[in-house]
């Protein structure tokens, strides 16, 4: 038995076979850019490399990692990770800090135990970026 569909497709795509198409398939507007079109995307800038940390906890990034199931009352981790050697000091919270409690528990797991950093990296929520932590990290060759 002979397949005619197969036939019909074979002939349709063997270039010896297929009809001459004078048109382009897709339309002018399509084939030839726009001179009018413009980009919604804002210009970029030019990108910051990262410092390279010169010791131990210098530099440091703080992110929250959320939405666990509850275990002894606490439901999120503040990932404190260390630029210098990527090892990280993860702080155990019962819910959304707010910025002095924020600023007391870096203090207190973090930075009394490896100092105070220069330089610390978020994705600057209103916790990290608060006047509370800003008068904590306060001090001469500091920066965030």
């Amino acid at each position: 038995m002979k397949n005619s569909k197969a036939d019909a497709l074979s002939q349709w795509h063997n270039p010896a076979n297929a009809p001459a198409q004078s048109e382009p398939i897709l339309p002018p507007s399509v084939v030839e850019p726009d001179t009018a079109w413009t980009s919604r995307q804002l210009p970029t800038g030019l990108l910051e490399p990262w410092p390279i940390p010169h010791r131990p906890w210098s530099h440091m990034a703080v992110d929250f990692i959320t939405d666990f199931p509850s275990s002894s009352g606490f439901n999120m981790i503040l990932v404190a990770t260390n630029q210098f050697s990527k090892a990280c000091q993860l702080v155990p919270l019962k819910g959304l800090p707010t910025a002095m409690d924020m600023a007391m528990t870096l203090f207190n797991q973090v930075f009394r135990t490896y100092g105070l950093p220069e330089d610390i990296v978020s994705d600057s929520g209103s916790q990290f970026t608060s006047l509370v932590l800003e008068s904590i990290l306060d001090s001469p060759g500091n920066q965030y």
